[in-house]
């Protein structure tokens, strides 16, 4: 210490130092502690979806098959039931001559049954081997000049459920006979022979044991109304070609809904109809219908006509045995992808019906409760150019923001920046639409401008903002293209996010492809946003 400061304190003391110090100190101003300020970021997550190609669609027309997406669309049609539908009609024996005491051989011919039927615009025959009678009132005309006691009528291929041949005893000749041949048999079980005829004996007994002319004998299949003019079958067996088996009055309308708005989007290719026959008719049938698709919103509409000048024969293989089914599955081209270009929201089948294949050369069956049906399937691979248009998915995102955000970011941003990324796996080009709202309700979501009084945010994609190009999906390795995209959010933007909850849907635009593509199942659009805002937090507020 210097000589001075020891004469100092020694004169002046300790003491008085420190007051001096004091003094000095206290001629400044001493002001108050600052509360802190400071600049940050903050990240709220508000989107992270992704958008399958199968989640885009609805499961009832889209399937996934070997890797690849189907739209398909189906219906049923069926026959009617046999025996309505299997008879012979207008035929009639010979008119015979009779003698007292005396037989006499006759027919009705059965073979070469031929009728026109107009509904089919065919000639239909029918050859039997061996049947059972569902219905057939047998008419009897009798014209005799000279009196008898009793007539016999014997056929020889009628057969009662034991076996023995039906015999018919007539003894009131005032009028005519009508004699009921439900439940016969026409034929037997192990005949192999077509049943051309069926044949009778007329035996007449008279008291009177004289042999003279009697007068004459008609039989008829036919009669003065619907039932007594047919032969109708509980089951048949034998040769048919050209019988018209028609549907009970059925028509079959069926719906095609083309979710989001795709049937704006695509242009088909490789479309096909399939079809699966069921027949439990012994018989190789032929299917004949009319299917017309209606699109309601072009007014368009699209008739394909399965008729013999159809280049494909639709048959159906016969029942392999009675009780039992065929299944033929058929696999048509021609004309359908012309209908499906259409893009009908209905397809109505009518005129459908069954027709014996023309080919008479082999035995076959019918019997009573069975029919023929089909199933009907179009069948559309992914496989098509897509046209300009918007999809837009069902799901939306709900986003709930705390009270402290919301005070947060209502009271400390400055600025905020909506950063969206978008991966794309599709092979064509997408963009967003991204729209948010304060209600639960796509109706207010999508037409903010409708609904003033609800708070709404939303960012199109008009001036190419909110786009991503279009992915190569041939490797399912290749990584998906990947889309930045910023959207500087003014103050009146900031502020809707000070609500307690808000909801975004989003509309993809899809923009079309040059060449065809192949859509996959594992195809997809993601989109995840963040909100990003700027603040500066200043504790004095």
């Amino acid at each position: 210490m210097s000589i001075a400061k020891m004469v100092f304190l020694k004169k002046y003391g300790l003491i008085d130092f420190v007051i001096l110090i004091l003094l000095v100190l206290t001629s400044c101003t001493i002001k108050d502690p600052q509360k802190p300020d400071w600049n940050t970021d903050l990240s709220v997550p508000l989107i992270n979806e992704t958008y399958m190609v199968n989640e885009l669609e609805t499961s009832d027309y889209f399937t996934v098959t070997d890797s690849l997406i189907y739209f398909s669309s189906s219906g049923q049609f069926q026959g009617e039931i046999i025996p309505n539908d299997i008879n012979l009609k207008s035929k009639t024996s010979e008119l015979m001559q009779v003698q007292t005491n005396s037989t006499i051989s006759g027919y009705l011919p059965i073979d070469e049954n031929d009728v026109y039927n107009e509904s089919s615009g065919l000639l239909e025959t029918l050859q039997i081997r061996y049947a059972k009678i569902g219905s057939w009132l047998l008419q009897i005309e009798t014209d005799l000049t000279v009196p008898i006691d009793e007539m016999i009528i014997s056929f020889h291929e009628v057969y009662d459920s034991n076996g023995n041949n039906k015999n018919i005893v007539i003894t009131d000749f005032t009028q005519t006979h009508i004699e009921n041949m439900q439940g016969l048999f026409i034929g037997t079980q192990d005949n192999e022979e077509l049943i051309p005829n069926l044949n009778f004996d007329i035996t007449t007994i008279s008291s009177n044991e004289l042999r003279e002319d009697a007068g004459s004998v008609r039989l008829f299949f036919e009669g003065n109304d619907l039932i007594t003019s047919r032969i109708f079958f509980a089951f048949f067996h034998g040769r048919m070609k050209n019988k018209n088996f028609s549907m009970n009055d059925y028509s079959q309308l069926i719906d095609v809904e083309y979710p989001y708005n795709l049937d704006q989007a695509i242009e088909p290719y490789g479309v096909s109809l399939n079809l699966t026959l069921s027949n439990s008719l012994g018989f190789d049938v032929i299917l004949r219908a009319v299917m017309t698709g209606y699109n309601d919103t072009t007014g368009d509409s699209m008739q394909i006509v399965f008729d013999e000048n159809y280049p494909e024969t639709i048959r159906a293989n016969a029942a392999p045995s009675p009780g039992e089914h065929s299944v033929t599955n058929i696999t048509l081209f021609e004309s359908i992808g012309e209908l499906i270009a259409l893009i009908p929201n209905r397809v109505n089948l009518t005129d459908v019906k069954f027709i014996a294949a023309p080919g008479f050369n082999h035995d076959g069956f019918a019997y009573s409760g069975t029919n023929s049906s089909g199933i009907y399937e179009f069948f559309v691979p992914f496989t098509f150019r897509i046209n300009e248009s918007v999809i837009t998915p069902e799901k939306i995102v709900e986003t709930i923001i705390s009270e402290e955000n919301q005070e947060y970011i209502t009271k400390y941003a400055v600025s905020a920046v909506l950063e969206l990324e978008l991966l794309n796996r599709l092979p064509l080009g997408a963009g967003i639409d991204v729209y948010m709202s304060t209600v639960n309700d796509t109706a207010i979501i999508f037409n903010p401008q409708l609904y003033p009084e609800y708070p709404s945010l939303y960012f199109t994609d008009e001036a190419d903002t909110i786009r991503i190009t279009a992915a190569d999906n041939s490797n399912i390795n290749n990584p998906p293209v990947s889309s930045q995209i910023s959207l500087t959010l003014s103050k009146a933007d900031v502020d809707f996010f000070n609500n307690e909850r808000f909801y975004t849907a989003m509309k993809i635009h899809l923009y079309g492809s040059d060449e065809i593509v192949i859509i996959k199942p594992s195809d997809y659009i993601a989109v995840k946003g963040f909100l990003f805002l700027k603040a500066h937090v200043n504790f004095d507020d």
